[in-house]
């Protein structure tokens, strides 16, 4: 009988500490999540200029360096879990940078054998870009965010 109290005891410390330790790394996730918001948020605008630069995006040597910048951050974000929903924005802002960088220098690169992206497409990624940094910095910047 006393045995099996034991087991039983030891059976919900066990349990205890498994809550415990997922809601720590729940709390830690969101933190690391909301810090990395804010770096890629830093990063974009740092970027920004120059992705939408018909001369610094011919040059490949930048563009490689914007591009594989902007790839590196996108692929730090984690898998989608509740603690990214809300920073959702950012992610998709980074990665809006990276085809804007990326149609940036097919255009300021296009021969004759690839003809440029429609400017019409450009225009509108690069305001679609400048609406995804907005909705980044609003999110940031929320109450509930910011309180997390």
């Amino acid at each position: 009988m006393q045995s099996t109290r034991n087991k039983q005891r030891k059976r919900w410390l066990c349990a205890a500490i498994l809550t415990m330790a997922c809601l720590h790394s729940a709390a830690a996730d969101e933190e690391s999540v909301r810090e990395l918001a804010e770096a890629s948020q830093v990063m974009l605008n740092d970027l920004a200029s120059q992705v939408i630069d018909l001369r610094a995006m011919a040059d490949r040597k930048a563009f490689d360096t914007v591009t594989k910048t902007l790839e590196k951050q996108a692929g730090q974000w984690p898998v989608e879990t509740d603690a990214t929903e809300k920073y959702r924005p950012c992610k998709h802002a980074l990665e809006r940078a990276l085809q804007l960088a990326r149609l940036t220098h097919a255009k300021a690169t296009a021969t004759k054998a690839a003809p440029p992206p429609d400017e019409k497409e450009w225009l509108g990624e690069h305001a679609k870009l400048t609406d995804r940094r907005a909705v980044c910095e609003r999110v940031l910047r929320h109450p509930l965010v910011r309180a997390s």
